[in-house]
This record gives structure tokens, C-alpha cells and sequence, in this order.
């Protein structure tokens, strides 16, 4: 069995914990569409509608937390309520008691969002506009062909998954 990356869990679960402090900015509830796809099938499969939770806090010299599912991330703001934020995640999509001998098949998902909240930091911030990007690729010395299939890598490597999205404020 193929170790999966599952965007489709990591982007569509709701964060388990809930930011609580004096410098909380809010709870948003976030809904996409999906406009880039690596298939509809394998381990980088991606649903077509992405609902996630958001929450946000005030960071430090120009900056704010941006906590999901995937953990805790300090996003940059630039003019005009402007934000974005990368994060690098890799995982080694061999499994640990797969037949031996094969190479290893190491992917690097590059994740950027950019967006820009409406509000401001007195009144508070009812909500934001934002594009998600996951960009798949294999890392360097890692051999994946043999997982290109429609259970494992569908679409190959490189690949994009992307979403345009709306977060709401709801606390």
C-alpha cells in the first residue's frame, strides 16, 4: 500500500484546536473551488470543493498567524490588507514495509496562499479572499515512475493542485 499524501484530508478537515487570546482575530470558515488538479484519482487526489476552518491572530511587525490543518503558518501583509505565505512539506511516498530494494520516491509539496482580508485591524476583519496552491514534485535523487498509475502518482509529478476560495468570519 502506497503512503498517501491526502490533500483531500489535510485541506478539508477542520483544525482541532481554537486560537483563544487577546490577539485572535477570528474563526473563518473557508469555501473554494478547485480551478488546478493533479486527477481525480491516486494518493494527490484532490476534491473539487475545499471547506476548511481558518483561524487568525495578530503576529508581529507586520505579519498574522494563519492556523489550518495543516498547522500554524505567519503569513506576511503587504498593502491594501494584501497577504501571502509559503510552506514547504515533504514526504517519502514509499512505504516503510514495501518490497525492498526500490529507490525512493521523495515529494516536495510547495504551498503558497495569497489573498487580501476585508476590514481592517481596529474595526476587525469580516473576512478574505484567497488563492490556495500546492505544487507537487519529486525531490532530487527520487525515482516515482513506477507509482505512475491511477492508484498512486495519476497525473505524474510535477504537478498543481489550486483553489480560489472566500473565508467568512464566524467568530
Amino acid at each position: 500500500m502506497i503512503a498517501r499524501i491526502v490533500v483531500a484530508a489535510s485541506i478539508v478537515a477542520s483544525v482541532g484546536c481554537q486560537v483563544q487570546d487577546e490577539a485572535a482575530l477570528g474563526r473563518f470558515d473557508l469555501e473554494g473551488s478547485r480551478t488546478e488538479s493533479c486527477g481525480d484519482t491516486g494518493v494527490i487526489a484532490s476534491p473539487t470543493t475545499l471547506v476548511d476552518t481558518v483561524y487568525l491572530r495578530e503576529g508581529s511587525q507586520s505579519t498574522l498567524q494563519w492556523e489550518d490543518v495543516n498547522g500554524l503558518l505567519v503569513v506576511n501583509l503587504g498593502e491594501g490588507n494584501s497577504f501571502s505565505a509559503t510552506r514547504l512539506i515533504v514526504v517519502d511516498l514509499r512505504p516503510s514495509d514495501g518490497p525492498p530494494g526500490l529507490p525512493p520516491c521523495v515529494v516536495q509539496r510547495h504551498d503558497s496562499i495569497s489573498g487580501v482580508l476585508e476590514g481592517d485591524a481596529d474595526s476587525g476583519y469580516s473576512g478574505f479572499e484567497v488563492e490556495l496552491r500546492y505544487e507537487f514534485s519529486p525531490a532530487s535523487g527520487s525515482s516515482c515512475g513506477d507509482l505512475h498509475h491511477p492508484d498512486g502518482l495519476a497525473a505524474g509529478l510535477p504537478c498543481t493542485i489550486a483553489y480560489d476560495a472566500v473565508g467568512e468570519r464566524v467568530e
